[in-house]
């Protein structure tokens, strides 16, 4: 019995991956048709659709673009978090969502990896780091509201509502 375990293990481990390499496309149904309907972004994270008809798309470096629709050809891009986003490895601008009450409550929220120590300001790393799986690079996290007008600029600047509680030191697998 003993014999039989010690091979038996191992394949029954590895047969789904092995079945997973020979597995092939399916077809799709005749009335589906595939549309690109934003294009050109860098590394985007989010998609959001407000209920006013606006789309808001995240960049992981921190850039948000915001089409009036989804046939608007020159978006409006807000760069304002760019210089505090840590813009390496797995860490960015990963969450972004549209307040239930917008246009009337006209925010949108974002958690992204601030780019500096629990003690120093950003920039601080450059969207760098020397030795990532060593020492790593420590950041902290930050949740922040964002105001925006009737045209899709931003008023004023970015409201933080939650700073430096909560940091990482590696690059991977973390919030923001």
């Amino acid at each position: 019995m003993a014999k039989l375990t010690s091979w038996l293990l191992p394949v029954a481990f590895l047969a789904p991956f092995l079945a997973a390499n020979g597995a092939v496309a399916q077809t799709l149904p005749t009335n589906f048709q595939q549309t690109t309907a934003l294009q050109g972004f860098v590394n985007p994270t989010m998609i959001r659709f407000a209920p006013d008809g606006r789309v808001f798309v995240s960049e992981k470096s921190g850039r948000i673009w915001i089409f009036d629709d989804l046939s608007d050809a020159t978006p409006v891009s807000i760069t304002a978090l760019q210089a505090n986003v840590n813009n390496y490895w797995d860490r960015g601008l990963l969450g972004m969502v549209i307040d239930p009450n917008f246009p009337t409550d006209p925010y949108i929220y974002v958690l992204y990896a601030y780019d500096a120590p629990p003690t120093e300001n950003a920039p601080y790393w450059n969207d760098a780091c020397a030795d990532p799986v060593g020492v790593g690079c420590l950041v902290t996290s930050r949740l922040s509201r964002l105001e925006i007008a009737a045209n899709s600029t931003l008023v004023g600047s970015e409201q933080v509502l939650i700073d430096r509680e909560w940091c990482q030191q590696y690059p991977s697998h973390s919030s923001g």
